[in-house]
């Protein structure tokens, strides 16, 4: 595997927060876009030697790959007082949804547990101070790093989901006018009447020339029809 440059990024919750973004890679906090990776990473506890694939089209900053996995939040490895997998407020036992963030589609990559292990290590420490909040929160940013292959290490099993498209892409053609050409009233008008089989009255006018429809005009007064 090739050196590549990747972003760690966390989803969690804590005791008091419902899940959301914990940690993005920074271009997407600058974005404002971080939220994102909360909508389109999910599934059960990730079995071992595999991780999530997913690819996200046409995004504010571009289209990306994430691999990701979900494992047990253990009090006793992110850092935090108590014993065994951590609950919220509830009872329930909180996931850890982490991994690396790609630019571009890259459905190709290979990836191993290292991988994963170095996103997970560096995104501890945010999640410590998460835990503490209480109210609002915004997503703490990560930085790039690179990925190093272990030699002849087998290669993490992808679950490929179904790609995620953020937006629609612009197409690079000019835009085609829905109406004819508008045009402008010109003159004075005294008097209009809109009747509802969509006939226009325009009375006491000099001078006219109608948005839309086809006109038909008699000495004092122009009607038209859409």
């Amino acid at each position: 595997m090739k050196d590549t440059t990747a972003w760690s990024f966390l989803v969690s919750c804590n005791q008091s927060l419902d899940y959301l973004t914990v940690v993005a890679p920074n271009f997407m906090c600058e974005a404002g876009i971080a939220s994102l990776l909360a909508r389109v990473t999910e599934g059960d506890l990730t079995e071992k030697g595999t991780a999530s694939y997913r690819e996200i089209h046409n995004s504010q900053v571009g289209d990306l790959t994430l691999i990701f996995r979900v494992i047990e939040a253990i009090a006793e490895d992110i850092g935090i007082s108590g014993n065994g997998v951590l609950k919220d407020l509830f009872g329930r036992e909180i996931y850890l949804i982490e991994g690396i963030a790609l630019k571009g589609i890259m459905p190709n990559i290979v990836t191993n547990a290292n991988n994963l292990e170095e996103a997970h290590k560096q995104v501890l420490g945010d999640y410590r101070k998460f835990w503490e909040t209480e109210d609002s929160f915004s997503a703490f940013a990560s930085d790039s790093f690179t990925l190093q292959s272990q030699g002849e290490e087998t290669g993490l099993k992808y679950i490929k989901l179904k790609p995620y498209v953020a937006g629609n892409k612009v197409a690079a053609t000019k835009w085609q006018r829905l109406y004819p050409e508008p045009q402008r009233f010109e003159g004075a008008i005294h008097s209009i009447a809109i009747f509802p089989d969509g006939k226009i009255l325009l009375s006491d006018m000099t001078i006219a020339r109608l948005l839309f429809g086809v006109c038909k005009t008699n000495k004092n007064s122009i009607s038209c029809q859409n």
